[in-house]
């Protein structure tokens, strides 16, 4: 699979990328900002999302949207609480920070099963 990642800590994006790379999968990004990840999520071909939940300061629900209007599923990744979620993403997988490489594969297994009309 094609997986955008939005992650703007360095070391967790290198995580990702990592596990992503040894369940060989293909990663478009990583972004960094909003604007990029707004960029790849309106135009880029890809199966599933890994989402950073602040980039930089910026909520990413702007990029999130055009995610759930392209119908790709999406996993947010947070050390915010649960609750702090915005209501239309509230059924979204979400990966905890700190998290480990299986949590990140199951947590993006899961995403992937949800039916197309809750992603």
């Amino acid at each position: 699979m094609r997986l955008l990642v939005v992650e703007d800590e360095s070391l967790i994006s290198m995580l990702i990328e990592e596990t992503l790379a040894q369940l060989g999968h293909e990663v478009v990004g990583p972004a960094v900002r909003l604007d990029r990840a707004m960029a790849l999520a309106q135009s880029a071909p890809v199966d599933a999302a890994i989402l950073d939940i602040n980039i930089h300061g910026e909520p990413i629900y702007p990029a999130a949207a055009i995610l759930a209007e392209r119908g790709i599923p999406m996993v947010f990744v947070t050390g915010y609480a649960l609750a702090e979620i915005e209501e239309p993403f509230r059924d979204r997988p979400v990966l905890r920070k700190p998290f480990t490489s299986d949590g990140l594969a199951k947590c993006l297994a899961r995403a992937m099963r949800q039916p197309a009309a809750a992603r």
